[in-house]
This record gives structure tokens, C-alpha cells and sequence, in this order.
């Protein structure tokens, strides 16, 4: 999702305050490098992450592999706080949700999809944060470019119209056209 490029540098512990009030509640916040971003998105990037998000999930129930995340659900990585649109929690990472409202345990994958308020920059620093975290696959989908960026800890591969990406060691025998995954916009 998109970081709305007015931010508010400030603590995390002012961040939880702040994010904490009624009228904040059903705001969409990270705190990332000592800022408060709020993210927004739109039709299209809205469409991608219910997508693949729907995908992943299918997947992952289907196999009994662990359980996933939505734009809804937060995770507290070192000292940020990061909405991932997706993300991937495997069995042997966690065996199921516990209800926190900031999840304090690392993902195996996570996806971002970039909207028209993103800046590639800002989501290659996200990037950077998971996988310093120690996250072992993040996915950005770049709408504009119809493309699908996959990194890890050493490698970084980009996936186009005509491609497959898989998921690895971390979704075993996941697949996606990159052409299904961009049908409707075409």
C-alpha cells in the first residue's frame, strides 16, 4: 500500500499514543525509521493485493502450511511497525494466530504492492527492513511496470508478463502466472 508522502517523525511510544485515540483507529499506520506514515491505496493496487493475497491464502490452507496476514494486520519489526498487504506465517515459524494487535513474529513472506503514492525507494527500504528481520521471501508488485519483484536474503529476481514466479522454499509447489496476475488490467 501507499505511504502518503506527508509523514510525521515522532517516537514509537508517541506513535502507539497517537494511533491508539478513537479517531485514529481505523486509520492505516506504519512507523518506519522514527516516522509515521499513513497508507492509502486505490483501485488498482486494491485489486492486486486482494488478488494475491486470496491466492497465497488458498495455497497455504489447501496445504496446511501455516497461515497468513492482510493489509489489516501489523507487525512490530525491531523498532517499526510495518502493514504489510500480505504475508505468509509458516507452521514451523508459528503454529496459528495468538491475537496480538502488533504481531511480534517474523514473517516468511511478505508482499507489497505499490500504489501511485509509493515511492520505489521507500518500498526497497521496506525491503530492506524485512529481510534484515530476517523475512525469507518479500514480493513487490509493480502495477505500472506489470511486474512482480521477488527478494531474499541473497538474491533478487524480477518477474514479467510471460514468467512464473514460485514460492520457493517457503510456499513449496505455489506458482503464478505473472500474466493472471495482471489479467484485469489489461
Amino acid at each position: 500500500m501507499a505511504a502518503n508522502p506527508k509523514s510525521t517523525v515522532m517516537t514509537l511510544a508517541e506513535f502507539e499514543e497517537f494511533a491508539a485515540l478513537p479517531a485514529n483507529r481505523d486509520r492505516r499506520l506504519e512507523f518506519i525509521d522514527g516516522e509515521m506514515i499513513e497508507l492509502v491505496s486505490n483501485e488498482i493496487s486494491g485489486h492486486l493485493t486482494l488478488l494475491l493475497s486470496s491466492l497465497i491464502t488458498i495455497y497455504v490452507t489447501q496445504h496446511d502450511l501455516g497461515y497468513t496476514t492482510s493489509a489489516e494486520s501489523g507487525f512490530r519489526i525491531g523498532n517499526n511497525d510495518f502493514i504489510p498487504d500480505c504475508a505468509f506465517i509458516a507452521k514451523a515459524t508459528r503454529e496459528k494466530p495468538i491475537g496480538e494487535t502488533w504481531i511480534t513474529v517474523v514473517p516468511d513472506l511478505v508482499v507489497e504492492v505499490k500504489s501511485p503514492t509509493d515511492s520505489f525507494s521507500g518500498l526497497v527500504n521496506k525491503v530492506g527492513h524485512y529481510l534484515a528481520a530476517g523475512v525469507k521471501q518479500v514480493w513487490v508488485v509493480l502495477p505500472d511496470k506489470r511486474r512482480l519483484d521477488v527478494y531474499t536474503q541473497d538474491d533478487h529476481h524480477s518477474f514479467t508478463v510471460g514468467e512464473t514466479v514460485t514460492g520457493g522454499d517457503v510456499l513449496p509447489g505455489f506458482a503464478l502466472h505473472i500474466a493472471d496476475l495482471f489479467a484485469k488490467l489489461s
